[in-house]
């Protein structure tokens, strides 16, 4: 017989128990999608984050190009129509071209070089143009100069709105450029998520094959093997797990009760053959002993009947001669060919009335017979049940009384079950008698009542609910009542 083989030394995921081997699956699972998620949102997060600077930056330098201008179209409204309507509109674009201003970024590592450098033209410019937009508002328009320091303003704006709109430019192309640069990492981003997600999905696959494929093809060989031992085939090797974990566990204990299964089926046909010899030797026995029974046939009651037929046939002539010769010959003929355990009631209700016409020549008027059938005659009934019943009443019941007496056989049919009692008005038993008689009955003690004792063996022997009972009171008469149902199944 194959064992199952042992662990080999040496760390192995199939030497871990199921729980830790399912929570080292889900952990990498979930490790799995932790990459992939943080992965893919820095992605995302870094491209929104470079897209939302460029637009920020357009938004900014586009906000200074529209508030020169229109603190410049305030401006010369003021010039032209001065009032506090006008100068409040003008202060209020002054205000926000400063704000504007402040908000462009003005750091040479994150702007670069070219972009620094309008910025920084824009501002200077600014300072001088705030310096003499200020000076020329101050000034009365009728002072001399006037004009020429207001159209030096006048172009001081429009070189603040061509630096603006270069800076725009040059914002614009430099988001256009970082634009692309992200547009052809993009392209490529999710081929690499693709691979990588790929990668760890085959090598999760190759984990999983290698650790649950062989549980699972473990669990198929054991219910194979299962389904084997379930139609009695135990030729199938000892199931193998190279692991101390539960399904190893399993393994084992399954090979072991395998084995005590076997055994106990080799047991169990042993059991059941030599049931199988005991049922037989039982029946054999009981043939035998009904053999005997029917051996028991008394020779002096043979003898009585010959010499009774023999001194009729002196003193009368053919016809009484014939009818008991006939029923000598009927009785030896059922008692010495009849081989079947069960006969037709009928059957053995003539050898009774044989019998009894052989009695009733031999001792005349002193024996009498009454049968009182009310069950179906066809119904099968053990072989020789009545007839050694007549004889014992007939023998030690009436053969002893000087007037003789009567004998009655009562067949009835109750519910399914057959009720026969045979009764005579001899000499009866004493109580001890009677006990003695009903003891041996139970113990089966051939010498207190040979008759009555296989009677009663053969009865409870073939039927399920089968029981003889005896009643006797002395100077009154015995009575024995047969009831059975039910055959065994033998």
């Amino acid at each position: 017989m194959e064992g199952p083989r042992k662990p080999r030394a040496g760390f192995s995921l199939r030497r871990l128990p199921l729980r830790q081997k399912i929570g080292a699956l889900a952990a990498g699972i979930v490790l799995l999608m932790l990459s992939t998620g943080i992965v893919s949102i820095l992605l995302v997060t870094r491209t929104t984050h470079t897209m939302q600077s460029i637009l920020n930056d357009n938004q900014v330098s586009y906000n200074l190009q529209q508030a020169v201008a229109a603190e410049s179209h305030a401006f010369r409204a003021l010039v032209q129509t001065p009032g506090e309507e006008t100068r409040k509109v003008y202060d209020e674009a002054a205000a926000e071209t400063a704000r504007c201003l402040a908000a462009v970024p003005y750091d040479y590592a994150l702007t670069g070089e070219a972009r620094f450098e309008i910025t920084w033209t824009i501002r200077s410019s600014y300072e001088t143009y705030c310096a003499r937009r200020d000076a020329v508002l101050a000034m009365d328009p009728a002072t001399a100069g006037y004009i020429d320091a207001l159209y030096d303003v006048y172009a001081m704006q429009e070189y603040l709105a061509q630096y603006c709109g270069e800076l725009t430019a040059r914002v614009l192309q430099a988001g256009n450029d970082t634009y692309n640069a992200q547009s052809s990492r993009m392209v490529v981003l999710p081929y690499l998520l693709t691979a990588v997600v790929l990668a760890a999905t085959l090598g999760l696959l190759a984990v999983l094959y290698t650790t649950m494929g062989g549980l699972f093809r473990g669990l198929a060989g054991l219910a194979q093997a299962a389904r084997n031992i379930e139609r009695n085939d135990f030729s199938d090797p000892d199931l193998a797990w190279e692991s101390d974990d539960e399904m190893g566990q399993l393994a084992r204990a399954f090979n072991k009760m395998k084995h005590a299964t076997q055994d106990n089926r080799a047991m169990a046909e042993r059991l059941h053959r030599e049931e199988l010899g005991r049922i037989d030797l039982e029946k054999r026995f009981a043939a035998a002993q009904f053999q005997a029974l029917k051996n028991q046939l008394n020779p002096h009651f043979l003898f009585n009947t010959l010499n009774t037929i023999a001194r009729m046939a002196k003193i009368e002539g053919a016809p009484t001669s014939e009818q008991m010769t006939l029923a000598v010959s009927s009785l030896l003929r059922y008692n010495l060919r009849t081989n079947d355990p069960l006969v037709p009631l009928a059957q053995e209700l003539k050898v009774v009335d044989d019998y009894m016409y052989i009695q009733q020549m031999r001792f005349g008027d002193r024996v009498r017979y009454r049968l009182d059938c009310q069950a179906a005659r066809d119904t099968l009934v053990p072989v020789f049940l009545l007839q050694p019943l007549v004889e014992n009443a007939v023998q030690h019941g009436l053969a002893g009384q000087e007037n003789g007496g009567g004998i009655c056989v009562c067949v009835r049919a109750v519910d399914g079950r057959l009720r026969i009692a045979v009764t005579d008005t001899g000499g009866g038993m004493p109580p001890e008698r009677l006990a003695a008689v009903r003891k041996a009955m139970v113990e089966g003690d051939n010498a207190k009542g040979i008759g009555l004792c296989n009677l009663g063996r053969r009865i409870a022997g073939m039927y399920r609910d089968g029981r003889v009972d005896v009643y006797s009171k002395a100077g009154c008469g015995t009575a024995v009542i047969m009831e059975f149902g039910t055959l065994k199944e033998l």
